[in-house]
């Protein structure tokens, strides 16, 4: 059953994007609770983010950049009246950046801790339901080439396919997210 949250940000994804929600990654259902993610493509490759941390998807607002930053952290947009930082996520995980592409190119809104984020995403897809069963930690997984701590987990739709699901409570460094929030402080 699906909470009145994530039907509110579900009819958010579909307004900005045009996606349907209803989505499934496997074709039976089970009394395993699945857990939905929201897809999106960086560098030309498919991840997820748990769909019960996606605040909004709104569509891209050019972003003004900070000095001294790392190149990953794009700048800051104003929404609505609130001063919002964006990651590149696909500089950040070293799969190339953002190709802005003005009627594909998203940013997801979502919080750290206690700070809402904006990450630029070449284009949300889907929300996918993912039992645990279909899902193994990146790590125990020995799947190659996943380096980045900002992945927690993969996924395996019913045709096979690997989806990475990134854990964005460890997606940053926080030594590194402290020096942009100083920056960010210091230009607002």
């Amino acid at each position: 059953m699906e909470s009145p949250r994530e039907a509110q940000t579900a009819r958010g994804i579909e307004t900005v994007t045009g996606v349907n929600v209803d989505k499934t990654a496997t074709p039976a259902r089970t009394a395993t609770r699945k857990e939905k993610f929201m897809t999106f493509s960086l560098g030309g490759r498919r991840y997820g983010l748990p769909l019960a941390r996606v605040k909004e998807v709104t569509s891209f607002i050019q972003p003004t950049r900070l000095p001294s930053v790392p190149r990953h952290f794009v700048g800051l947009i104003n929404l609505r009246g609130q001063v919002i930082s964006v990651i590149d996520l696909a500089m950040k995980f070293g799969v190339g950046e953002v190709a802005l592409k003005p009627q594909k190119t998203c940013v997801i809104i979502s919080s750290i801790g206690d700070r809402q984020f904006g990450f630029l995403v070449d284009e949300v897809h889907e929300v996918l339901s993912y039992s645990p069963d279909a899902m193994a930690m990146a790590r125990e997984s020995g799947a190659a080439g996943i380096k980045h701590r900002g992945i927690g987990s993969i996924a395996k739709d019913a045709d096979g396919t690997l989806t990475p699901l990134i854990d964005l409570d460890n997606a940053l460094d926080q030594a590194e997210l402290q020096l942009f929030l100083e920056s960010v402080n210091e230009a607002i």
